[in-house]
């Protein structure tokens, strides 16, 4: 299949680079089994100079065992975390206890309240897609994809 830049919308196999829906990102696929320290480090440094981060997984409190770790990527500094679906008071405190430079905070942004997909988005400039959840960046035994974009 040959792909080449295109002026127009509907010139397939052709793509236009300037708005179309198909669109360029970047992708890591963590198959079961493959290690996540990639994905992980680089999320990091994605982080690294964030000062807000919005976190949208609908199923965070019910794996949070589990999804929690991303807190052990996200930078020891002042950095507000707003959160989409609500969370447990003691899930809030953890994360406070995590780093006390942290403001923790629901989201006035609603950008993300009917996704199905699992997000971070960092100071509405780049937005990681998870696709599996948060949790899965933890676990090997189950796949994982992310989809690195524009925000």
């Amino acid at each position: 299949m040959r792909f080449s830049i295109a002026m127009e919308d509907d010139l397939f196999p052709y793509v236009n680079i300037h708005g179309d829906l198909l669109r360029n990102n970047y992708t890591i696929t963590c198959r079961p089994g493959e290690s996540r320290e990639k994905a992980l480090q680089y999320i990091q440094a994605l982080l690294e100079d964030a000062k807000n981060v919005i976190i949208c997984d609908r199923y965070l409190k019910n794996n949070w065992g589990t999804a929690q770790s991303i807190l052990d990527v996200f930078p020891q500094k002042q950095l507000t975390i707003e959160y989409v679906h609500q969370l447990d008071q003691n899930i809030l405190s953890g994360i406070k206890r995590q780093c006390s430079q942290w403001k923790i905070r629901r989201t006035r942004d609603n950008v993300y309240q009917r996704h199905h997909d699992r997000y971070l988005r960092i100071d509405s400039q780049m937005e990681i897609v998870i696709t599996s959840g948060i949790d899965y960046l933890f676990d090997n035994n189950k796949e994982c994809t992310l989809v690195f974009r524009p925000a």
